[in-house]
């Protein structure tokens, strides 16, 4: 990193040099250097991925990040769906999902139905710095998005209003008379001449073009902006918390893979410069001080991005890869720790754990407890009583700037943007794949429902609704909009439905001779192989679904789902270790996964470990139940009545309707002569096997499930079983009468008793 531009990116202690070098009359704040060090430094950088970070490693280039990890823990931090980044920082920041959080995309309306940026004003979750000050501690929280407007805490807050506008409200700062502090500081765009843009174009091609270098500019004015105030906070303050969140280098990534991609130096140079900036956070914190670092997603390699970008508003989210980093370092932290397994919603429980703090148990994340030298705490029911008045009202960011801010970096569609009710509906769509993220899809079908209803629904509100309900087992459904939207769909979605429509009815023939001859998309990519692949897999095919998943595992190989697929692979030809390698390595990738940990248990117990395989059914019983829906507000429990045909089933079911015990039946199979008052069944249930998410439908109900069934079951699902007994021989006597045929005396008890005996 040139000179000029490393000694600016250290921070504010260089500022005023700076300034005088360019003969610059600047009023700087003059605050006095405080001995106080923050008991912990978060840096939040958007879009940072490992498959960047290491190969620059290892030529030297990132010296700050080598120096963090060499007595450090770091991994891969798994993302959620949709991949946006004020859903995700808000994730981050709260350890809930959206559904949660109330965070549902970048922009939102008025009460004049005017388009604005989103806002804190939506967030319904406490934050970790709303937590902090709940807990009398200080926090200085700088550019979070989103963040305007700002809470009242003990602190100073830097609004994102304030780091992404030229012109911000007067009170994008919290306290409000420290804003023009902050003003002082800020790196105009025009200041940014050629010895500061030349190291972002080092190894480029000579002669940019004047957009590229206007953007590079603008970014660059933001992150070192930000990094002055992030810098002259940690310089001055006494936070007990200093986050620093910085948005540009996904924009970076943006520029130098997508629009300008012979300019890709770009990026390896943007994680330059910021790796310098982390220095100069470094500078101002001593060794008492516990680091993180996260970024919210990752960014696919080039090899790995599509052609070119689908006709969608949020069409950015396809370059985003799955993965992004956490690094850890500080006294706190035990050295050269590998983590896996992580996902963002761990680092907000993993930010109060550093803190001291316990996290609450609406929060799903684990603790890093490997990384640490600290037990985990016990956990609070909920922190909901720790959120902080704002210090303003949404609405009050009336401001083209921003929003055209976003529809540059293509954040946001200009035609959504210009329609209120595209935005509503933009919103409810990002709401449905937030709930489908969590395996709560019936939520989500309900809420793609009206969309459908509209005149002119998108494609992709339509493909998720029908994924949905053929997932759910929803056959009448499907049908029912399959067939009135299955003109609009492009041929190779229109085949995988049918494909997956054919299995759902257990017409296997049919399902594997549409699937020999399933026309290819424009773009293999990942998602299409793992779609096949598990397909092939469902139809019995085992050596062709493997086929197509090493082929998703040589795009990716550290996908979890493509690890999941060929681990049933090889669980399905009964190679237990192989399949158990498999499922390991996916949860290292994706920890919150219940079926996989069951997996892991089923294999284990092939391979007789049965301690382990204990182990890793625990894990699944604890993670499973925070992805059911209202499990908490079911007053009864499950009950499952089984046994063979015609051994007692209805005749319970009958005894529990008495008793007003609610009913899980669909009324299909009426009463007759064998069964006046009915059969109790409901047609789903023989769908358990090949959706499983069906058992959610029944929750706190009673049902019927026969026997043979019974092994289709999730694992995980707490439930009471009556086991309806009946002797052999009047089972199948009576089995024989309903069919009208013949009853003879058959000792089926005796004839086993002989055969027990020999």
């Amino acid at each position: 990193m040139a000179y000029p531009l490393h000694t600016l990116a250290l921070g504010f202690k260089n500022l005023a040099h700076w300034h005088k070098h360019h003969n610059r009359e600047v009023q700087l704040p003059s605050d006095p250097a405080s001995s106080v060090k923050p008991q912990l430094l978060f840096v939040g950088w958007d879009a940072a991925d490992w498959n960047y970070i290491d190969p620059l490693v290892a030529k030297g280039l990132l010296p700050t990040i080598q120096g963090l990890v060499i007595n450090g823990a770091r991994g891969p931090l798994n993302s959620l769906r949709p991949m946006l980044s004020p859903m995700l920082w808000t994730t981050i920041a709260t350890g809930l999902r959206p559904f949660d959080h109330g965070i549902h995309g970048f922009v939102t309306l008025d009460e004049n139905n005017n388009t604005v940026p989103i806002s804190s004003e939506l967030r319904s979750a406490a934050t970790f710095w709303e937590i902090a000050h709940h807990q009398n501690l200080e926090s200085h929280i700088v550019g979070w998005w989103p963040s305007y407007p700002p809470e009242n805490i003990k602190g100073i807050i830097v609004s994102d209003a304030f780091t992404q506008l030229k012109e911000p409200p007067s009170d994008a700062v919290f306290p409000q008379n420290k804003q023009a502090i902050f003003e002082q500081l800020r790196i105009q765009e025009h200041w940014i001449e050629e010895d500061l843009l030349s190291p972002l174009f080092e190894n480029c091609p000579p002669n940019p073009p004047i957009e590229l270098i206007a953007t590079v500019r603008r970014a660059l004015a933001r992150s070192l902006s930000v990094q002055m105030y992030s810098s002259y906070l940690l310089h001055t303050g006494s936070a007990n918390i200093h986050a620093v969140y910085l948005n540009p280098l996904d924009h970076f990534h943006h520029l130098g893979l997508r629009e300008y991609p012979e300019y890709f130096e770009i990026v390896n140079n943007a994680y330059r410069l910021y790796d310098a900036m982390l220095e100069g956070l470094l500078e101002c914190i001593d060794h008492s001080t516990n680091i993180v670092l996260v970024s919210d997603h990752g960014f696919k390699l080039k090899k790995d991005l599509l052609p070119t970008l689908p006709d969608d508003p949020i069409a950015a989210e396809k370059d985003h890869h799955q993965q992004g980093v956490v690094l850890l370092n500080g006294p706190a932290i035990n050295p050269r720790t590998q983590l896996s397994g992580c996902t963002i919603l761990d680092v907000a429980p993993n930010i109060l754990h550093l803190l001291n703090i316990p996290a609450d148990l609406r929060m799903e994340g684990r603790i890093w407890n490997e990384a640490y030298k600290n037990p985990e705490q016990p956990r609070i029911k909920t922190w909901a009583s720790a959120i902080v008045s704002k210090n303003n009202k949404i609405g009050r960011i009336e401001n083209h700037e921003h929003v055209q801010h976003l529809i540059e970096l293509g954040y946001l569609d200009e035609r959504t943007s210009a329609k209120p009710q595209n935005i509503l509906a933009e919103n409810q769509f990002l709401l449905a794949r937030s709930y489908s993220e969590a395996g709560r899809n019936q939520e989500a079908i309900r809420i793609l429902i009206p969309l459908l209803n509209t005149p002119t629904p998108p494609i992709r509100y339509i493909i998720s609704a029908l994924d949905l309900m053929i997932t759910e087992g929803e056959i009448k459904d499907f049908e029912s909009w399959f067939g009135k939207f299955q003109h609009l769909l492009p041929k190779h979605i229109l085949s995988l439905f049918r494909i997956r429509y054919f299995l759902l009815i257990n017409d296997f023939s049919s399902a594997i001779e549409e699937l020999t001859i399933i026309p290819k998309p424009p773009h293999i990519n990942t998602a299409w192989l793992l779609q096949v692949g598990r397909l092939w897999l469902n139809c019995g095919e085992y050596s062709r679904a493997e086929n197509q998943i090493q082929q998703a595992l040589e795009i990716e190989p550290d996908n979890p789902e493509a690890l999941m697929i060929a681990g049933l692979v090889h669980f399905q030809n009964q190679q237990w270790e192989q399949a158990l390698n498999f499922f390991l390595e996916s949860i290292e990738n994706r920890f919150f996964a219940p079926r996989i940990h069951a997996l892991i248990g089923h294999s284990l117990v092939y391979l007789n470990q049965p301690l382990e395989a204990e182990k890793a059914f625990k894990i699944a019983v604890l993670q499973e139940p925070r992805n059911q829906t209202n499990t908490s507000e079911n007053k009864s429990s499950t009950v499952i009545v089984s046994g063979l045909p015609r051994s007692g089933t209805s005749l319970m079911m009958r005894i529990l309707e008495t008793l007003n015990y609610p009913i899980f039946s669909d009324q299909a199979r009426a009463g007759d002569q064998h069964n006046p008052h009915g059969y109790f069944e409901h047609s789903d249930v023989i769908k358990l096997a090949f959706t499983p998410e069906i058992a959610q439908k029944f929750l706190g109900h009673a049902v019927k499930i026969l026997s043979p069934s019974l092994p289709a079951l999730p694992p995980y699902q707490p439930v009471t079983v009556i086991m309806m007994e009946r002797q052999l021989s009047s089972v199948v006597s009576s089995q024989l009468k309903m069919r009208n045929v013949e009853v003879l005396p058959l000792n089926i008890e005796a004839k086993m008793a002989d055969i027990q005996q020999r």
